[in-house]
């Protein structure tokens, strides 16, 4: 029998993301039949705007989601070794 819960965390890298893909892709984790235990949204973007901001708190509401925000510009894997810490 399938769980109805994901057990492992789900980290979603992103980089200076067009705000309407962002909420889409946070809105279909939402709705997804499994529900996903963590979500962290890891973003490698120089600066945090004021949109990213507003989507993330939206979304915290409905997700168990942590945001990360790394600076570093590093690239994705580096963004997803963040991510892990």
């Amino acid at each position: 029998m399938r769980s109805s819960v994901l057990n492992k965390p789900l980290i979603l890298p992103i980089f200076n993301p067009d705000l309407l893909y962002l909420e889409k892709t946070l809105n279909s984790i939402y709705l997804q039949s499994y529900k996903v235990m963590e979500l962290i949204v890891s973003d490698d973007s120089p600066s945090l705007t004021s949109e990213i901001n507003s989507i993330i708190q939206e979304y915290k509401s409905k997700l168990e989601l942590t945001y990360v925000h790394n600076q570093n510009e590093q690239g994705i894997f580096s963004n997803l070794n963040y991510a892990l810490q």
